[in-house]
């Protein structure tokens, strides 16, 4: 027993030098992906009415065949997600967590993720294109500066302006339930999907869409590393969807000026330490949302 513990604990040292001179030979020797900046990912997206598909580590640890909390990983997402990585053209943007310019000061979390990911980020990414910023809908935290959030949002409002709006979601994720995020689209409509591995149903989530969206309907979606894959396959038939998840629970604390993984009342928190659900919306809130419910996929 005492050998095998010290076998695997050379085992995993040996690893571990072999990752670290990996990310060395990665930074040194590998392309880095090009991202715009916040500001000019959305000017983008208005200026050229394009799909959007969302990147971050959850999506790369899919790629690399790895389950997530709410996402069983399986070879076909993986593969979707590395096509829509590698695409590009003004219909189309891939967007990507914005931590490899040569300025960037990661946290003692990404400091750990890139070590051991920032090959597959290279490797997976296209160096003839310029990526999007994923963080457009992750634009508050209480170290944020607010006055730029609240350009940020009056930014991305631009996007769904006047615009007829399918919202593809989770369950119990409620997009612009109870606040006005969307109160300026010309009208609201949604597709429910599992919270919990959405994927496992994304041909019929896939067919409801298309069957509800006309070419002209903005297609937001809220489905987690799902939504990476729809997204791009959305656009490949001729829709104009944009993966948005995140922004309702963000567009949240910002107007509570609560602390990021706060718990919003009667809305799915992800990113809670604690219970994903709490809570509830009123029953006024609660009667539009459901008007605007055309179908769901249980």
């Amino acid at each position: 027993m005492m050998i095998r513990h010290y076998l695997k604990a050379i085992l995993n040292r040996i690893y571990l030098v072999f990752e670290m001179l990996r990310e060395r030979y990665t930074r040194f020797f590998m392309i880095a992906p090009t991202v715009m900046s916040r500001e000019e990912t959305i000017d983008y997206i208005v200026k050229n009415k394009c799909s959007v598909s969302r990147n971050g580590d959850g999506e790369i640890f899919l790629m690399r065949g790895k389950s997530i909390d709410f996402q069983n990983s399986n070879s076909r997402i993986a593969e979707l997600m590395k096509l829509a990585l590698s695409e590009s053209n003004e219909k189309y943007l891939p967007c990507i967590i914005d931590v490899f310019r040569k300025d960037f000061e990661p946290s003692s979390y990404y400091k750990n993720h890139l070590l051991h990911y920032r090959y597959y980020w290279y490797k997976f990414t296209n160096s003839k294109v310029k990526y999007g910023d994923a963080g457009i809908t992750r634009f508050y935290s209480v170290k944020s500066d607010v006055t730029r959030a609240k350009e940020t949002v009056a930014s991305l409002r631009r996007i769904w302006d006047k615009k007829n709006v399918l919202i593809v979601e989770g369950e119990m994720s409620r997009l612009g339930v109870g606040n006005d995020l969307f109160d300026n689209a010309k009208s609201i409509r949604r597709i429910l999907a599992p919270s919990i591995d959405a994927f496992s149903r994304y041909d019929e989530i896939k067919l409801t869409t298309e069957n509800h969206a006309d070419k002209d309907t903005l297609v937001l979606l809220a489905l987690g590393p799902t939504a990476t894959a729809l997204a791009y396959e959305l656009y490949k038939d001729g829709y104009w969807a944009i993966d948005i998840g995140h922004i309702d629970i963000c567009y949240e604390w910002y107007l509570r000026g609560l602390e990021r993984g706060a718990n919003i009342p009667g809305k799915y928190t992800n990113e809670s330490d604690g219970e994903k659900l709490v809570g509830t919306l009123s029953d006024t809130v609660m009667g539009k949302y459901r008007t605007e419910i055309i179908a769901e996929i249980q």
